[in-house]
């Protein structure tokens, strides 16, 4: 059974938004016989691998939380949410399962929004894994900035997992549709609670660099029939950013 435990990682002691504050509140509200740890510099080695190390160096906590968050399930267990996840239930439902997930759209599993797991499971040490053979800086120098999205996507699908959006389990970790924990779209900004909704990610996404959230944005602007031809875009703009990473380091 998933322990009453809510993690979350807040590296760099930076100041908390008021949407991060009001997340956390209703953790406390919908939660309030859960115990809520805050994970930083204080309690957390974040030089206990290289990529953890790298990332720490130059101020990307994100990426530091997202090897972070699978350690301390691995010891501990418990639930991880992100800082800007805001509870709308209880998450008790969902105790009973070794682990739980679920889908931001219907071809992306997000550990962000909720990754609720029994402690020393085979599939987090997979994970784990992963990232301790996994360098945050290219041959060049410039961070590879792989979200979490992105790898555990990656090694669920190598697993079984259908890219469908459904409800299904794969290797003991069952995966909810984007209605439970991702009612909201991240390109779009629209919500479509329903029923089933527990959580709700804001995507506050501050990590990202410029010529992500313009891909967004131009997205918001344009709608989603012109995906295709935005991602080409937002390719070239990505090759001219390092480029000048570069030119300037």
């Amino acid at each position: 059974m998933i322990p009453k435990i809510i993690h979350y990682c807040w590296f760099g002691n930076n100041p908390k938004t008021n949407l991060i504050k009001r997340c956390i509140k209703s953790w406390r509200e919908k939660c309030p016989d859960y115990q809520i740890i805050e994970w930083n510099e204080s309690n957390f080695n974040v030089n206990q691998c290289n990529f953890t190390k790298d990332a720490y160096s130059i101020g990307k906590w994100a990426f530091v939380s997202d090897y972070a968050r699978f350690q301390i399930l691995n010891n501990i267990g418990g639930v991880y949410l992100d800082t800007d996840v805001e509870l709308f239930k209880s998450l008790n439902d969902f105790l009973n399962y070794k682990m739980f997930t679920g889908f931001e759209s219907y071809n992306r599993v997000n550990p962000g929004l909720i990754w609720g797991s029994e402690k020393e499971t085979r599939l987090v040490d997979e994970i784990l894994n992963v990232y301790r053979n996994k360098d945050f800086f290219d041959s060049n120098g410039i961070p590879v900035l792989e979200t979490v999205v992105d790898i555990v996507t990656k090694i669920l699908v190598q697993k079984g997992l259908q890219l469908d959006g459904k409800k299904q389990c794969v290797d003991d970790l069952m995966i909810f549709p984007e209605d439970f924990f991702s009612p909201k779209s991240y390109f779009t900004g629209k919500e479509t609670i329903t029923h089933n909704s527990y959580t709700i990610h804001h995507f506050a996404a501050s990590w990202k660099p410029w010529y992500v959230n313009f891909e967004k944005r131009t997205w918001e602007f344009f709608g989603l029939k012109d995906k295709i031809i935005l991602s080409r875009i937002k390719r070239k703009i990505k090759r001219l950013y390092i480029t000048l990473g570069k030119t300037s380091s």
